[in-house]
């Protein structure tokens, strides 16, 4: 079965794929300063330079990648120059075409929204940005977290970029935290209906697609990448450029396939 959140991807990829990429303000068809092809590449690379330092300090073997919802290629071009295999995944035919015109040095793949499409401990490192924000619920991230453990090979690493909230109340006041977390989950469920019938009309041509987002609780992250098996779980954030000549703070989990030892 197909994610939800498929259905918008894959509408950006024939309304306005650069845009859809790297939405930044006034960059859409018909803004003040539209993406051309160049300028988007430019810009991955602009931001690869600002993700690779963070990576190689935390530690990563370079010889085989797997991208997550690569889209254009805006970040797969800077990944061909730093590993010796790279493999980009999507689930947009037409965004893979573009990417494979513009990275032809790249293996790119059709994904249904959940799965990897390689075999199993086939890469050393994986890397994804803006793309876990994007799915329909927690419930997709956790299939591609064991996607990415299953194609990993020991001590492999990973590098997501995934926005983060913190509910402070739950460590100062038990009791209102879970009512914090209860209203929180009642507005998501709200957003996620509100969304559905946008996918409706999307499917039905009656619309224009939209940037659906949620976000990651470091308690959970952490939980649920160490129930699947990974080890030296981190939750880094620091600055990247933004809209061009503007930083912000961005937030990114590290962690490593752990590898199982047997005591003779």
């Amino acid at each position: 079965m197909q994610a939800r959140s498929n259905v918008e991807w894959q509408r950006w990829s024939e309304y306005d794929p650069l845009y859809g990429i790297a939405t930044r303000s006034g960059r859409n068809r018909g803004g003040a300063h539209p993406w051309t092809v160049g300028e988007l590449y430019e810009y991955g690379a602009l931001n690869w330079s600002e993700y690779h330092p963070h990576w190689c300090r935390y530690g990563i073997d370079q010889t085989s990648c797997v991208e997550i919802g690569c889209g254009a290629g805006r970040i797969t071009r800077q990944l061909v120059g730093c590993f010796g295999r790279v493999y980009a995944v999507d689930i947009s035919p037409e965004m893979l075409k573009l990417a494979e015109i513009n990275v032809p040095a790249a293996k790119f793949l059709l994904s249904d929204g959940t799965r990897i499409p390689l075999p199993d401990a086939s890469v050393s490192a994986a890397f994804s940005c803006e793309v876990f924000q994007h799915f329909d619920h927690r419930g997709i991230a956790v299939s591609y977290f064991q996607e990415i453990h299953r194609v990993l090979s020991a001590n492999g690493t990973c590098m997501v970029q995934l926005p983060i909230v913190v509910l402070p109340l739950r460590r100062i006041l038990p009791a209102m935290g879970r009512i914090q977390e209860y209203l929180w989950k009642i507005t998501e469920n709200w957003v996620r209906a509100k969304a559905n019938v946008k996918r409706w009309l999307i499917a039905r041509r009656n619309r224009r697609p939209f940037i659906y987002l949620i976000q990651y609780e470091p308690d959970w992250l952490k939980q649920t990448l160490s129930s699947i098996g990974f080890s030296d779980v981190e939750i880094q954030m620091f600055p990247i450029t933004g809209n061009p000549g503007e930083k912000c703070m961005d937030s990114f989990l590290l962690a490593r396939k752990t590898v199982a030892t047997i005591n003779g």
